[in-house]
């Protein structure tokens, strides 16, 4: 709380073109009274305080230099964020504060839990880290009245999990995040934490490849999401780093020369590096990408294989994959030009 009432009496006095003196004797107080009074070093009693606001025709608010602080639920989960991205433990005693006067309002509970989380953790601090825990925990029981869908039980549960770990509980964890892992959201840091803190490396393996594996749709959806996000804006070099990137990732992820799944992909990556090229007035680099584009998917077809256990790095699973890039390689890269829709480059197409 700011508390100016030295300042402000110093203040309203001057504005009046009074001495210490002269307010002394209005107000019926020795001039050391005032002196103290504007030195910080003493305060007026409350009916010399209404006294002195009646003088200078203020309200003791103003006189105080108290602004009410807005404490409204909404208000105050504000503050919570602020003290949590500037890193301000002293956000700590306010959301104990707020905890008390909206113990049931889960943005409240769930926001202080977090930031008792990431303090607790930053600093290693056990209470705090537990405390957010059951901030948490008590979170969960108000969920229905969340409306931010980035924020779910899985989601509580992963940052729940982060503190059983950070205590060393990695059994705890591991649970909590296998009893919240659909579709594999929580293998690669399943994975990592039985890698980091425990000897059972099989599973820790197995976790990873899930992740790995179930990923490689995410990175193709990236990549190529991009780049058609570059193309209507007409951002081409964009293009063709984004297709250089992920080209040069999914080849990485290549067992060997043979030809399988993630041929197939490049191919259609390749048409789209030989059109930013070709855009950027380089045809021969774009002849270049094509022919690579049009020799990797004639190789895939002459005998496909969409077995991902060719993937590097990954324990042998026997999964399949499937994509909407066509029945065959050639067949993506044809989908692919329509998608692209330029008849110059389709020209150029034809003519290679």
């Amino acid at each position: 709380m700011n508390i100016k009432l030295a300042e402000n009496i110093r203040t309203f006095r001057k504005e009046r073109s009074l001495t210490q003196e002269q307010l002394a004797e209005v107000l019926g107080v020795t001039v050391g009274a005032v002196y103290k009074w504007e030195a910080g070093l003493s305060v007026p009693e409350i009916t010399t305080l209404v006294e002195i606001a009646d003088f200078f025709d203020i309200s003791i608010d103003v006189l105080l230099g108290y602004e009410m602080k807005d404490n409204r639920s909404e208000a105050v989960l504000k503050r919570l964020t602020v003290y949590l991205a500037k890193k301000d433990m002293s956000g700590l005693s306010e959301a104990e504060k707020a905890l008390k006067k909206y113990p049931n309002t889960f943005d409240i509970v769930y926001w202080s839990g977090i930031m008792y989380m990431t303090f607790g953790m930053e600093g290693s601090d056990e209470k705090l880290i537990r405390r957010g825990i059951e901030l948490l925990e008590s979170s969960k029981l108000l969920l229905s009245q969340n409306t931010n869908p980035r924020i779910s039980t899985l989601s509580i549960a992963g940052s729940i999990a982060q503190g059983y770990v950070k205590l060393g509980e990695i059994d705890h964890a591991i649970d909590l995040l296998k009893d919240n892992n659909p579709n594999g959201i929580y293998d690669s840091i399943i994975g990592i934490i039985l890698a980091n803190n425990t000897k059972r490396y099989k599973e820790a393996g197995n976790a990873l490849t899930e992740a790995l594996l179930g990923n490689m749709s995410n990175l193709m959806n990236i990549s190529i999401g991009f780049i058609k996000i570059y193309i209507s804006n007409k951002r081409y070099k964009a293009i063709k780093d984004m297709a250089d990137w992920a080209i040069i990732s999914f080849s990485g992820l290549k067992t060997n020369d043979n030809p399988f799944y993630l041929d197939k992909i490049i191919s259609v990556l390749y048409i789209y590096k030989a059109y930013a090229e070709f855009k950027l007035k380089d045809p021969a680099a774009a002849k270049n990408s094509l022919q690579l584009g049009i020799r990797t998917a004639e190789k895939f077809d002459e005998a496909p294989n969409y077995s991902m256990d060719l993937i590097r790095f990954t324990e042998p699973k026997g999964y399949t994959a499937h994509d909407d890039l066509g029945t065959t390689a050639l067949e993506g890269l044809t989908e692919t030009l329509k998608d692209i829709n330029d008849k110059d480059f389709s020209s150029f197409w034809e003519k290679i």
